[in-house]
């Protein structure tokens, strides 16, 4: 009996394959839901593929301006702190002391520039948690990356091969 390397090599790469795709889905599951559960939301509201996304760049653009508004009317205060804890854990050592008046007038501020003058800076506290999911490449890497990489290397060996043959 004469083995086929070829046959068992894509086998084993066929199984890893689904195998890493099951680990990375798995991994990432509740960022997956959040996804699909935002945008499911987002266009059974919406009455279009264009409203929907014209409501989900303008819910991204208020919910960072708010986030921008409560970082600027922060400020740090170092608190005293050991030598060790120092080293060891400098974020327990500063204090952030929030104006909560600066943050709405700050906030206002930041809508209005940014042509939403129809965003309650009063309500930017309930913006500041959200978050509105994207889709990142880094994370089509991470899936499709160890998949398609040994393929490719396989193809390309077996071109280059190919060529000292003929």
């Amino acid at each position: 009996m004469k083995l086929n390397l070829e046959r068992g090599l894509f086998r084993i790469w066929l199984l890893a394959s689904i195998a890493w795709v099951g680990i990375v889905l798995s991994e990432n599951a509740f960022e997956i839901g959040r996804y699909f559960g935002y945008h499911y939301e987002l266009f059974s509201r919406a009455q279009s593929f264009r409203a929907a996304l014209t409501e989900k760049n303008r819910m991204a653009r208020i919910s960072s301006l708010c986030r921008e508004a409560r970082d600027m009317s922060c400020r740090y205060e170092q608190v005293r702190c050991s030598a060790t804890q120092l080293n060891l854990f400098p974020n327990d050592c500063t204090k952030k002391i929030c104006d909560d008046d600066k943050y709405v007038s700050l906030a206002g501020a930041l809508l209005q520039q940014n042509g939403l003058p129809d965003g309650d800076p009063k309500a930017c506290n309930i913006f500041l948690n959200v978050h509105v999911p994207k889709l990142t490449w880094d994370g089509i890497f991470v899936l499709l990356g160890p998949i398609l990489g040994p393929l490719l290397l396989w193809y390309t060996g077996r071109w280059v091969a190919r060529g000292f043959r003929s």
